[in-house]
C-alpha cells in the first residue's frame, strides 16, 4: 500500500510541478471571520490561515476547490526552500514541491526494488540480476553476476 501511495503521489507531483508556475489548484474556505486555503502553485504546496479583524460585515461564505492562472507577479517564482511566517495577521507555510517528491520517490523506489528482488527469488532467479538459477546448487554463485545467494 505504501509503495503505491508513494508512486501515485510522486506521479502527481511530476505532473503538477511543470505547470505550477503558471497555474494553481487548491481548496479555499472563506467565512466572515477568516480565510483558509491550501494550494499547489508557483512550484510549491502553500497553506495559509488569515483571521479577519474586524470581521466582514457582508456575510460572504465560500468553501470548495478552485483553479486558474496565477497573477503575472506570482508566475515563475519557484521556491527552492521552505518558507513560513506571519506577515500581519496571515499565518502561512510554503513547501517546495521537490521536498514532498523526494520524500515519496525515495521510499517508492526502495520498495519497488525490494519487491522485484523478492519476485525474482520466488521464481528461482538470482535476486541481483534475474538469471535463472534452476539446476544450480542452492549455495552456488550466480554464473552471470557472481552473487552468492542468501541462506534461507
Amino acid at each position: 500500500m505504501v509503495k503505491w501511495v508513494c508512486t501515485v503521489g510522486s506521479a502527481l507531483i511530476v505532473v503538477a510541478w511543470p505547470v505550477s508556475p503558471w497555474w494553481y489548484f487548491g481548496w479555499e474556505r472563506y467565512t466572515p471571520l477568516r480565510n483558509d486555503w491550501v494550494c499547489v502553485g508557483g512550484g510549491a504546496l502553500r497553506v495559509a490561515w488569515q483571521p479577519l479583524s474586524p470581521p466582514r460585515t457582508i456575510p460572504i461564505s465560500h468553501t470548495g476547490f478552485r483553479h486558474g492562472l496565477l497573477i503575472r507577479e506570482a508566475r515563475g517564482l519557484w521556491g527552492w526552500k521552505p518558507e513560513w511566517g506571519k506577515p500581519g495577521a496571515t499565518v502561512y507555510a510554503s513547501v517546495p514541491l521537490w521536498m514532498p517528491f523526494a520524500a515519496m520517490v525515495l521510499p517508492a523506489g526502495a520498495l519497488w526494488r525490494r519487491d522485484i528482488r523478492e519476485a525474482r527469488r520466488a521464481r528461482g532467479g538470482c535476486a541481483s540480476c534475474g538469471y535463472d538459477r534452476r539446476g544450480l546448487a542452492a549455495d552456488a554463485k550466480c554464473p552471470e553476476c557472481g552473487t552468492v545467494p542468501k541462506a534461507g
